[in-house]
């Protein structure tokens, strides 16, 4: 994963702190969000699958590296999905 800049298109660094997931039939990062005071908080959440496990971890991002701040945050066996 890397960021774009939008206006001049430059691609960044690779971002580091992504965590494994299983990316077997319908698995894989499933979904990724800012939180909605992402510019003070820099805090990032995603979906994704381990095994049959779906998780839900919050993230903190610095410069090119997501921090894992609280894992978990829902977890459980689901049909692979994030809506």
């Amino acid at each position: 994963m890397r960021i774009v800049n939008p206006v001049n298109v430059e691609v960044s660094d690779p971002i580091t702190g992504i965590p494994e997931v299983d990316d077997r039939g319908q698995g894989g990062l499933l979904g990724l969000t800012l939180a909605p005071d992402f510019p003070s908080g820099r805090m990032v959440y995603s979906v994704f699958s381990r095994g049959i496990i779906m998780v839900t971890p919050r993230y903190c991002f610095r410069r090119t590296c997501l921090s894992e701040r609280a894992q978990n945050l829902l977890s459980g066996a689901w049909r692979h999905g994030s809506r």
